[in-house]
């Protein structure tokens, strides 16, 4: 949805479907609202199957993205990069524009900076927080994007840990974490049916 606030409180909700901010883009330079900032929170996990249902198929879209044969595919960041691309055409009139993307840096600060600067823009972080991973986030793309580029992402195993453990690490205690409350529930329902 698109509304300038200073306008007052919003009268309508337009939904579109659109490939990040094609929707804007595809009109015409005189037909585009005026846009001062872009606010995303854009999914960095890569799906790694076919979903079986529309409804998985609409989980997904909010939690897993494609390849985008950018550079930044190889940390999870090509819709990310596709993003701020977008936002900088959308933005390219306007003063003091901004782009605020809520990011995970499981690549790496390094990365994600990387992504911003090699566009020419800084960053800089309005919040930060350790967020715990979702148990139903398939991390196994990203456990075969750091064997192909022999560079670690940053998970942490606990809110205050201050060391990072790699996608392959996490990966395995994700999994033994929901075999083990797979048997929790497995041993309640025997207890239970007793």
């Amino acid at each position: 949805a698109i509304h300038d606030l200073r306008s007052g409180p919003m009268p309508r909700v337009v939904v579109q479907q659109s490939d990040l901010l094609h929707a804007l883009l595809d009109l015409s330079r005189d037909a585009r609202p005026h846009v001062d900032a872009v606010v995303g929170c854009i999914p960095q996990v890569l799906r790694t199957s076919a979903s079986a249902s529309q409804r998985e198929e609409l989980y997904d879209l909010g939690n897993y993205c494609a390849l985008r044969g950018m550079l930044e595919d190889s940390f999870g960041l090509g819709l990310n990069a596709a993003a701020i691309e977008q936002s900088l055409e959308l933005l390219a009139n306007t003063d003091a524009a901004r782009i605020v993307l809520n990011l995970a840096d499981r690549p790496g600060r390094a990365a994600v900076d990387r992504m911003f600067a090699s566009r020419g823009l800084r960053t800089q972080t309005l919040w930060q927080d350790r967020i715990s991973q979702a148990a139903d986030t398939d991390v196994g793309a990203l456990v075969a994007l750091e064997q192909g580029t022999k560079s670690d992402f940053e998970f942490y195993m606990h809110r205050h840990s201050r060391n990072s453990v790699s996608a392959r690490t996490a990966a395995r205690v994700l999994a033994t974490r929901s075999a083990q409350q797979g048997k929790e529930s497995r041993v309640a329902s025997a207890l239970s049916a007793n």
